[in-house]
């Protein structure tokens, strides 16, 4: 049920919203009728995960992906209770098939709650000495019970259809350590501490450019990897993201933190060029969904990207190893962004406080190019968004009825 619900585009959502309400109301009670809260298995651990991502996309209800967190401690929890995080090798006679599932599972659970202890700046409840669950093997499969696992598994740097999970689940013991350093309420965080951990995240990060580059060789348009890539890209500049967002927003940051200002501004810029790519093809329901999971991420790019453009940063030069893009051409991407969220505008009010966010940001640097007076850039903006979610719900009324 859930499945059906997340496989639904968005226009069929809003042609049809009682028959997707019926797919997420029918999961829902097969969950409560199940003793998924002191016997949980892999199966309710499934479908609560995809819970969490119809409550992150905006399925479940206009506004409703706020308590996520706690959500994700909740699954978290559970997958414990039956040793997710433990080595499964520790249990005598697993079969191979089931000991592949729980690492993989485990690796999304951990996946989302990070993704979510970043969004929302609370603390992630897994310390790295409990993080046990070694990475799921690297080989290309079709799984089921009755697999023939190969006798022996491919090595890290050979391309395969597990090697995206892979990669993440190697990371995930850095990216527990950088969500504990950043979340904390001790002092600073300690300079070469946040560079090392840096230095560590843009080695998996160019590893997983170099794994997908011979992906694309090997399986030349195979839209999975597209999807994957992506989502590992915007995982870890993400994860660069968070670690430098102490640094890269103090008030003196460009003169004795540029290593911090200019590694999230890159990576900001990377993020807003990974999102228009999402929408390339609006009728992809595998990109829509993919690109609503990262909503949030896309939003602190725009905005560092703009911070940019306020503090007059940006050229076409390397700085610190990375290089940034023209004035003119970061203004055109986040105009591009606009237009994004302009057309979901109605989903749900996360995206219409998006659009309108970003208008009052794109209005201030507006008004300081063009001299104009600030409140009146901003009534414009503001007039703008008002008139894009009338236009949006009144197509939307139109295709009901």
């Amino acid at each position: 049920m859930m499945m059906l619900a997340l496989g639904c585009p968005r226009a069929k959502r809003v042609e049809e919203i009682e028959m997707v309400d019926g797919f997420l109301d029918a999961a829902e009670f097969y969950l409560s009728e199940s003793s998924f809260m002191y016997k949980p298995n892999l199966v309710t651990l499934r479908a609560m995960c995809m819970m969490a991502i119809a409550k992150h996309i905006d399925i479940v209800a206009f506004d409703d992906s706020d308590g996520l967190w706690s959500f994700m401690g909740v699954i978290q929890r559970l997958a414990m209770s039956i040793g997710l995080h433990q080595d499964p090798n520790h249990f005598e006679d697993m079969p191979l098939f089931e000991m592949e599932m729980r690492k993989r599972l485990w690796t999304t659970i951990i996946c989302l709650d990070v993704q979510m202890c970043m969004e929302s700046g609370m603390p992630i409840l897994l310390a790295s000495p409990d993080f046990m669950c070694p990475p799921p093997r690297n080989f290309d499969d079709d799984l089921s019970a009755s697999t023939d696992f190969p006798s022996t598994f491919e090595s890290a740097t050979v391309f395969t259809e597990s090697s995206h999970q892979y990669l993440l689940a190697k990371s995930l013991p850095l990216a527990i350590k950088i969500n504990i350093l950043i979340n904390s309420n001790k002092q600073p965080s300690d300079a070469r501490t946040i560079l090392s951990f840096s230095t560590q995240v843009k080695v998996f990060l160019k590893e997983s450019q170099r794994m997908f580059d011979t992906a694309s060789v090997k399986h030349p348009e195979c839209p999975w990897i597209f999807h994957q890539r992506t989502a590992t890209e915007v995982f870890f500049r993400r994860l660069l993201l968070a670690l430098h967002r102490e640094q890269s927003l103090a008030s003196d940051s460009i003169s004795l933190q540029p290593e911090s200002y200019f590694t999230s501004l890159e990576c900001s810029y990377s993020l807003i060029i990974l999102q228009r790519t999402f929408y390339e093809d609006s009728n992809d329901t595998d990109n829509e969904w993919l690109a609503e999971l990262f909503k949030a991420d896309f939003l602190i790019a725009a905005l560092y990207v703009s911070l940019g453009l306020w503090q007059n940063t940006l050229s076409d030069q390397y700085t610190f190893g990375v290089q940034m893009p023209e004035r003119a051409t970061a203004k055109i991407a986040l105009e591009a962004c606009l237009n994004i969220w302009g057309i979901k505008i109605a989903i749900s009010l996360d995206h219409f406080k998006t659009h309108y966010t970003l208008a009052m940001v794109l209005a201030g640097i507006e008004s300081r190019e063009v001299n104009m007076d600030l409140l009146t850039a901003m009534e414009r903006a503001a007039t703008a968004t008002i008139l894009t979610v009338e236009e949006a719900f009144s197509g939307m009324k139109i295709q009901q009825e």
